[in-house]
């Protein structure tokens, strides 16, 4: 008779939690993805300087936790805490990045915040989000947080002020939506920066965006531009501005395009990239092809650029979808330097979505 009390009992708990949660407006989620990489670097000459082959995490396994409050006259209540994981193993959980190496911490830093949502707009504190990465960005590249993907790699800038990474210390207001028409800002305020590459006190980011529809076709049209003020560097200010837009055709299929260009007021970071890419679907599967170029540039190819040289960048891939939330992917990506660099990888992997 116990027993059979105690199993009531745990039944009883199990599914009372998820409307506990649901109640309480808690909701969690993530992704966990392995793929297996093999890449070949080869240099001016033509000779292989290295082959490798290795699992990758790609910065796509994470883990987040959402908790919202419905405050009544149209307000609502944020709270946002997202876990980066290494699926691999390399870095297991981390909030923020304190496990690993420094510059490894720093790239794993991820959305947290406390906000407040009306119907003016939404305002966030935390570490957030900046409309360079997302209007556009990230959102236009299907292979993102592969070993496919175009930022970093010639196609798309990199960095803090790039797609990667968020805005640490920082307020967000998101404005809402009217004809379409809708902007972001982000702005830094840590008086107290410890390098010239990390978001601070002064530093922004805005965008503004169009959406909308034409006789079936969807259309979103943006431009960004993020400032940093570098306090640390003679007062040098760096700019990183980029326009773009999508066109999306017979429901699933959509050509995006975008141009990025820097400056910097000692004239040493000054560059410009541009991106075009294709995602469709047929059945279960999605075909990506994506092509991007980089002029003029001050770092490596591999962090988005290259010092003196130009850089094109050139991936086809395809996800299959065993179903929503599962799926497998297969492609191929090279990243040639005017130089004579090139570096070439072939991929294969899985990603779970929960």
């Amino acid at each position: 008779m116990k027993k059979k009390l105690l199993v009531l009992a745990v039944g009883a708990t199990i599914t009372a939690g998820p409307m506990m949660l649901a109640q309480a407006d808690v909701k969690v989620g993530g992704f966990a993805q392995v793929e297996i990489g093999r890449t070949e670097v080869d240099n001016a000459a033509g000779a292989t300087t290295s082959k490798t082959t290795d699992s990758a995490d790609a910065s796509r396994g994470r883990f987040w936790i959402t908790a919202d409050e419905d405050l009544g006259g149209g307000m609502k209540g944020l709270a946002h805490f997202e876990f980066r994981v290494d699926t691999t193993g390399n870095c297991g959980l981390e909030l923020g990045g304190t496990t690993c190496s420094t510059a490894a911490s720093a790239a794993n830093t991820r959305e947290k915040y406390v906000g407040l949502k009306t119907n003016w707009g939404t305002v966030k504190l935390g570490s957030n989000k900046t409309a360079y990465k997302y209007y556009g960005g990230v959102n236009y590249d299907p292979l993102v947080t592969t070993l496919l993907e175009a930022r970093g790699h010639g196609g798309m800038i990199g960095g803090v002020f790039g797609q990667n990474n968020f805005a640490d210390n920082s307020l967000r207001y998101e404005s809402p939506t009217w004809a379409g028409v809708s902007f972001e800002v982000t702005y830094g305020f840590d008086d107290a920066p410890t390098t010239a590459s990390t978001f601070d006190d002064g530093d922004y980011s805005v965008g503004v965006q169009w959406k909308g529809d034409a006789g079936g076709v969807g259309l979103h049209f943006f431009g960004s531009r993020n400032v940093n003020q570098d306090n640390t560097a003679a007062d040098n200010e760096t700019t990183w501005d980029k326009i773009g837009g999508q066109v999306k055709f017979m429901k699933d299929h959509a050509v995006s395009f975008q141009y990025e260009t820097t400056e910097n007021d000692a004239n040493t970071v000054d560059s410009s990239t541009y991106f075009i890419g294709y995602h469709g679907k047929f059945g279960s599967v999605r075909p990506v092809v994506q092509y991007g170029k980089t002029k003029d540039s001050t770092s490596t190819c591999t962090a988005g650029n290259n010092t003196n040289n130009d850089c094109t960048y050139i991936a086809v891939g395809a996800w299959y979808d065993l179903s929503k939330t599962f799926n497998l992917l297969a492609g191929y990506r090279k990243t040639d330097i005017d130089n004579g660099n090139e570096t070439t990888v072939w991929s294969v992997g899985m990603r779970k979505g929960f």
